[in-house]
């Protein structure tokens, strides 16, 4: 069992009731060291539901950590990643600026996944612009946003 330096027990006891308390085969998502290190504690050392993949949100912007959902863990499935390790290598993709395509309805919805795969994830130059700030991405579409006092 867990225990603090001050002897508390309540992380591993809060990290079994998380871990005990998820669906079969789920994603367990966490901000950062003090929610994280137990659970992964109680999965590797005590074997508590090993089915579960415990995914660390601060470690998501870090290209070593993303690589690493790509395998599976204990009994939890890998990750579909949607790019691949050159896409995300270093600081490609660290940010992207967005430009809405004036050519496509602004009035439709478009699937997440495929903009993600088809257009920020995309090496075309016809899905692209370039500007004096960096490379644009040009999405078919934009989300609204209610202004005040429009």
């Amino acid at each position: 069992m867990i225990m603090t330096a001050a002897k508390k027990y309540w992380p591993g006891i809060l990290a079994k009731d998380y871990l005990e308390s998820c669906a079969p085969n789920a994603i367990l998502f966490t901000y950062g060291d003090n929610d994280t290190y137990p659970l992964w504690y109680a999965q590797e050392v005590e074997h508590i539901r090993p089915d579960i993949r415990v995914i660390n949100n601060s470690l998501l912007g870090i290209d070593w950590y993303i690589n690493q959902l790509r395998y599976k863990v204990n009994e939890s499935d890998s990750i579909d990643v949607i790019w691949n390790e050159d896409k995300i290598q270093g600081s490609n993709r660290n940010y992207v600026y967005i430009n809405p395509r004036q050519d496509l309805s602004q009035e439709n919805y478009y699937d997440t996944y495929q903009i993600m795969k088809d257009f920020v994830g995309s090496d075309d130059p016809d899905k692209k612009s370039y500007h004096a700030g960096g490379r644009s991405i040009e999405l078919p579409a934009y989300a609204p946003v209610e202004t005040a006092g429009r």
